[in-house]
Formats: C-alpha cells, sequence, structure tokens
C-alpha cells in the first residue's frame, strides 16, 4: 500500500464522493462501493488468506477478494444475487484463489463453518426491511422480518456464529446505517450493543460520507421542523 493511499484510509471518515468513482454494470439493490471492501482488505488480511461475507448480495466483496489475492466465501439468500455473484467472479482474471459461493439462509450455512477458521469478515446487512431483497416471507430472508425486535434478534444469531468463525485478534467489518423509513431506528447502536454482547470489542467506527447523491435533495421544498438528509454510514471494527 503506498502512502498516499494509507494517509487516505487511515482517517476515520471516508468520503465516497472524493475518493471514489463509482463505476458498476450490475442493478443488485443496496451494492456497495468496491473500493470499501477493497480497502479493509488490504488493511485487514494478507494474500492467500480467506474473506467472508456473509450477506453477500451481488458480490462485491468477494469480487475484490480476488482481485487481490485472497480467498473468499459469499453467502445469500437470493438466488439472483448468487448467480450475479459467480458472474461476476468469473469475470475476474484467473488467481491462484478459492471461492465458495452459497445460496440459503445464511444461519443455517454458517453454523456449518467451522470455528477459527475466517481471516476477516467483511459484510453489509439488510437494513430491516426497507428494500426488498426477496419476495421470502418465511423467516428465512432477514430483510424481509417486519418486526425491529425479531430482526434484531435475528441480527444477534449471525453475529454470534461470526464470533464463533473468526480467528482470535482477527476483524470483523460490518457496514451498517441507521434507518429512517418508517420513523428512526438506531440500527449502528443497536448492533454495536448485540456486537458486545456476543463477545466482540469494538475498536471503533469508520464513517462513511456518500455526496453521490446529495444534489437530489438540495431543491426539496422546505418543511418544519427540518429533517436532516442521512448521507453516512457506519463501519463497525470489530474484533475476537
Amino acid at each position: 500500500m503506498e502512502q498516499n493511499e494509507w494517509n487516505r484510509i487511515k482517517l476515520s471518515v471516508w468520503d465516497m464522493q472524493k475518493d471514489i468513482d463509482y463505476k458498476d454494470d450490475n442493478n443488485y439493490l443496496g451494492k456497495v462501493y468496491p473500493q470499501i471492501p477493497e480497502r479493509l482488505i488490504k488493511l485487514y488480511s494478507e494474500k492467500g488468506e480467506t474473506i467472508l461475507d456473509c450477506f453477500c448480495g451481488s458480490g462485491t466483496t468477494n469480487v475484490e477478494a480476488k482481485k487481490l489475492g485472497r480467498n473468499s466465501i459469499g453467502i445469500d439468500q437470493n438466488p439472483y444475487a448468487i448467480s450475479i455473484t459467480k458472474s461476476r467472479l468469473e469475470g475476474v482474471v484467473p488467481s491462484n484463489t478459492r471461492h465458495s459461493i452459497f445460496q440459503g439462509d445464511n444461519r443455517k450455512i454458517l453454523h456449518s463453518l467451522g470455528e477459527n477458521s475466517v481471516d476477516l469478515i467483511i459484510t453489509s446487512p439488510p437494513y430491516f426491511n426497507i428494500l426488498d431483497y426477496t419476495s421470502v416471507k418465511d423467516g428465512t430472508d432477514l430483510g424481509n422480518i417486519d418486526d425491529y425486535g425479531l430482526f434484531l434478534k435475528n441480527m444477534e444469531t449471525v453475529l454470534k456464529d461470526n464470533y464463533r468463525i473468526i480467528k482470535p485478534s482477527r476483524y470483523c467489518c460490518w457496514v451498517v446505517g441507521d434507518i429512517t423509513t418508517g420513523g428512526f431506528k438506531p440500527f449502528h447502536f443497536d448492533m454495536q450493543k448485540i456486537a458486545e454482547r456476543v463477545g466482540f470489542q469494538n475498536k471503533g467506527d469508520t464513517i462513511i460520507v456518500d455526496r453521490c447523491d446529495e444534489p437530489k435533495t438540495l431543491n426539496e421544498d422546505f418543511k418544519y421542523p427540518p429533517l436532516s438528509t442521512q448521507i453516512h454510514e457506519y463501519i463497525m471494527l470489530l474484533t475476537k
């Protein structure tokens, strides 16, 4: 990693508009900037190690892992997401790495992974029920649970397995944001409490400022009392 890059990513705030020219040809909901997993992989892993994304979506973490010479595991409930992930991985120049992509309930799949078997976890869970990733309503799609308390209980199940799977002293990085749709919910704060309850040590947050959609809000009608437009998320930095 060069000095200029290190100087940017060691800061506790990452400004996406300044640092990132985001170009991607897949239309999957809720996809993340590829530079986020890229930076985390460079910071917290070495070549040949294994990266897990337990809500892999369209596979951005897995793709960046392959580009950087890491192995990866991806899990997602949505068959369409799995199809995109596998296709995108095939499009990356072949490397001597292994990539296991699983479709299904990540609580069951995580439970099948070995203890202390993963070197780094990077993931972004569903933000409660604000996006329709699938039409599944049987409880296996965690993004389709309409009771916030029950949703958090299921997030705790996932974090418990993250804690079991990650190797000692290694990092588990969750990209999360507070929820403003349907009433404010402090999702980031709730997840921090859950992470500490299952045993993780909180090493602080990196704040992601996403100004790319900011121009869309500048000409909105004034309303009183004014409500802030949320353009930031958090990367929870956790260790075992």
